[in-house]
This record gives C-alpha cells, structure tokens and sequence, in this order.
C-alpha cells in the first residue's frame, strides 16, 4: 500500500468514525439548544429524491418549535434527510446571524410523500433518524407483502443495536392494543436477525450447556451449529410473542420477543420445538433452545403476534 493510499484510507475511516461520534453526542445533548438553536434541512439531491424534500432542502428551523418537532426526522419511507446544527454565532453570507426561513410545503406534496408526517404514530418503529454517515436501514413494501427491513453494510455494533432498539421498542410498548400483529411480529423478526447474524448472546456458554443436548445425547448440538440456532429459527416461519421475561440476571422482568419454529433445519438436521428469545435493550440473544412454553406464557405481559402453538 502507498503512502498516499494508506493517508486516502486513514482519512476515510477518520471521518465516519467522527461523523457517527457527533450524532452519538447530539443525541447525548451535548449540542444543547441554547448554544446552537437551528437546524438546517440537508437532503440528498439525486434522481429518487421525492418533491417534498426538495421543497424543503437547504432551509433552517429553530429548534423547540412544532416545525422542528415535525421535520427533524424523516418524512417517508427511505427518506435520507439529516439535521445539520447551527451554532448562535454563526452568520449566513450576508455576514448577518443565521435566521430561521423555513416555510411549510404545500399540503399536496405532505399529502402525497409524507406518510410519516401524516401518520406519525403507525410509522413510528420506522422513523429513527438518519445519521451524519446516512441511514441506517430502508423500508421496503411491496403489496400483499410484510414490509423488508434493509440495513446498512458494516453498520457498527453501537449504532445498530441503537437502531434495532428504537425499532423494536414503540412495537413491543403497543403489542396489547396493536391492530397489525403479522406486520409488527415481521419487523421484529427482522431485526432479531440482525442479531443472530452477529451471534450476539447475553450467556452463550451457559446456554450452550443448558440446552444443546434438549433433543437427546444423538442429537447433541456443537457449539457452532448451537450458535447457528436461532438464525434456523428465525428462517423457518416462526410464531411470534412479545412478553416481559424476569431474567435471572435482571432485576426486574425485562421486554422481550420470543420465536418458536415447529421445526428448525441446520444443515441436513431437523431440529423440533425450538425456541429463542431476543431482548432489545441489548440486541441479545436468549436460551435459544426447547423451552417450555407454558412457562414462558405465564411470564409478566405475554402476548402472542402471530402464529402461536404450544
């Protein structure tokens, strides 16, 4: 590698590493409103940009005003717009300070490109902020179909397990009164999948223990097919239930999404009843094996989604 390459290379990592540290301290208040009082709206200007972002590209809110409570995040499905914060000392290019211009689009265009800006509260799991570095997922719909959660490539740990959390919490919150359960129990499938791709477990050795040898000494589980588990679960339309399970690491019962696959593959290996349990707060991974469903309907808020057998 040349020494221009490694700078090209150093420099790039640098830069997404810091832009990601902003967001993180933005979200941390550690840009209060009284230091930096507006926002400006930051579209990305390409072919697939809809007409109600361009109409409001390049215009500046003050922050705690309804405007900004309703801009700041995105407007649609895939919408990439970030805040951009402005500090109380900076001027604009007449050399006057910055000022507010923001003026709401006309109500044809929020009418027909902003659904979430119409339906705030069904969008709610979906409208998760983007980054400085882009968004972290898009959502995509087609007709008759669970919608498809796409998340970005090499995503840090942090920022997704950030991201899966504000998805999944607004889910679990309104499981007890939510009027789609298929859709919601699709969602969080999905992103307990991104758990189980980074085999991301709370106790995976005492786990492994405890319940890679419930089908049977001949059907004992390595421990790499054990980690594998819950990837098979996820993969083999499992029913779907959200409840509050007392971890014993916990000090109270905790939300958590449990799946169950009547029976789960791993390779040629058929693999009855198996079950897991995924905990937002975290992004883990829980007893992914043949738990006892009785008890775990008996545990605090049991709710099932979709699909539920014993």
């Amino acid at each position: 590698m040349t020494v221009a390459s490694a700078v090209t290379k150093f420099l790039a990592g640098t830069t997404g590493a810091n832009a990601a540290r902003l967001y993180q301290m933005g979200k941390d208040d550690a840009l209060p409103a009284g230091e930096w009082p507006l926002a400006q709206i930051i579209e990305h200007l390409d072919s697939v940009i809809c007409p109600l972002c361009r109409s409001i590209h390049g215009m500046i809110v003050r922050k705690g005003t309804p405007e900004y409570e309703r801009w700041r995040l995105p407007s649609h499905i895939n919408c990439r717009r970030i805040m951009a914060d402005i500090h109380r000392d900076e001027v604009g290019p007449d050399g006057q300070p910055t000022r507010p211009d923001f003026v709401a689009p006309p109500q044809e265009l929020i009418d027909k490109h902003g659904h979430f800006v119409n339906d705030p509260v069904k969008y709610a799991p979906l409208r998760v902020p983007a980054r400085p570095t882009g968004r972290d997922f898009i959502f995509s719909k087609k007709a008759g179909q669970p919608g498809q959660l796409i998340f970005a490539r090499a995503i840090p740990d942090r920022l997704l397990q950030e991201t899966l959390r504000a998805i999944a919490d607004p889910l679990i919150a309104g499981a007890l009164v939510t009027a789609t359960p298929v859709a919601d129990a699709a969602i969080l499938r999905q992103c307990t999948q991104q758990a189980a791709n980074r085999r991301w477990f709370e106790n995976l050795d005492s786990d492994y223990v405890a319940h890679a040898g419930a089908w049977g000494r001949s059907e004992f589980l390595s421990r790499d097919e054990y980690q594998q588990l819950p990837d098979a679960i996820l993969q083999s339309n499992p029913s779907v239930a959200t409840l509050r399970y007392a971890a014993a690491k916990r000090k109270q019962a905790v939300p958590m999404v449990l799946f169950r696959a009547a029976e789960a593959h791993l390779g040629d290996r058929r693999i009855p009843g198996a079950s897991v349990l995924w905990e937002p707060a975290t992004s883990k991974l829980w007893h992914a094996g043949r738990l006892d469903a009785a008890a775990l309907e008996a545990e605090q808020d049991f709710k099932a989604l979709t699909g539920w057998e014993r």
